[in-house]
């Protein structure tokens, strides 16, 4: 086993802007994901759009170092002060930022490849409780 900073929360609903902790406590994560990324880091997932997944109060495990690629969950950050994590599909260039909740109000975030909207992502190769079982 690993540990990663925990390094503040990231949103499962509507975008709003990311909320860091004060310190960065760890959480323990299989050692797979730190050799894999050593710049791994958690996020604690807040809202429900990604119920189906992960629910809210779960770490999600963060891999800035792998890239994102379309149908994998990712934490957005849109014009740099949006934070969301959703599923994301990028269809000719065009990025398709989808909920998988159990709640029918979150509805898809469309990005057009010509909008002047800076979009960065990150890979979530991972989701677990806060403590260890």
């Amino acid at each position: 086993m690993g540990r990663v900073p925990l390094v503040g929360n990231t949103h499962a609903g509507k975008a709003c802007l990311p909320e860091e902790l004060d310190e960065f406590p760890e959480v323990e994560v299989p050692q797979f994901l730190l050799d894999r990324d050593p710049g791994s880091y958690g996020l604690e997932v807040d809202g429900d759009c990604m119920d189906r997944v992960c629910p809210p109060g779960m770490v999600a495990v963060v891999q800035p170092g792998v890239a994102a690629r379309s149908g994998d969950v990712v934490v957005a950050t849109i014009d740099g002060a949006d934070s969301i994590m959703r599923r994301m599909t990028v269809i000719n260039g065009d990025l398709i930022l989808s909920p998988e909740s159990h709640n029918p109000d979150h509805e898809n975030m469309y990005i057009a490849a010509q909008d002047d909207r800076q979009v960065h992502v990150e890979h979530v190769a991972y989701f677990q409780s806060r403590e260890a079982f």
